[in-house]
């Protein structure tokens, strides 16, 4: 507790001595009145906190598995990746499933099932899966 305070009272003379950091919206006029209230919020403006709030946006889409294009990442379960006869064995087996995918990537043809927003809730999916594929793991979708 003791830090907390000596942060925040370091924090309000840094911000005493050097109001031009913070914009014109921030002087020593009005922090006085500010901090002699009590239950009172301090709005600061300028290109310090527009910088920080970005960056705290841009951490909080990573937590969020958004990828830098912006789109949601998605997890699914790679039951085979072969021959292109084997491949189609297995995707007529498992065509009875929603989110069955069939694609090729050089050199292989890839039999996908399920679509997972999250990989943990994947790679729960995948003990089921790995019942009957044993080769099968989760991958990110790749579309």
């Amino acid at each position: 507790m003791k830090i907390k305070y000596f942060l925040l009272c370091f924090w309000i003379t840094t911000i005493i001595q050097s109001p031009e950091l913070f914009g014109s919206s921030f002087t020593k006029k009005n922090i006085p009145k500010a901090l002699g209230l009590q239950d009172s919020i301090i709005v600061i403006s300028g290109s310090l906190v527009e910088s920080a709030w970005k960056s705290h946006l841009q951490k909080i889409r990573q937590k969020e598995n958004f990828n830098t294009s912006g789109n949601i990442e998605r997890y699914t379960i790679q039951v085979f990746g072969g021959n292109r006869k084997e491949a189609m064995r297995i995707y007529n087996e498992l065509k009875s499933f929603e989110d069955i995918t069939l694609h090729f990537d050089e050199p292989n043809f890839k039999v996908s099932v399920g679509i997972f927003s999250i990989k943990l809730s994947a790679e729960y999916a995948l003990r089921e899966w790995r019942k009957k594929y044993p080769e099968s793991f989760v991958v990110k979708s790749p579309f």
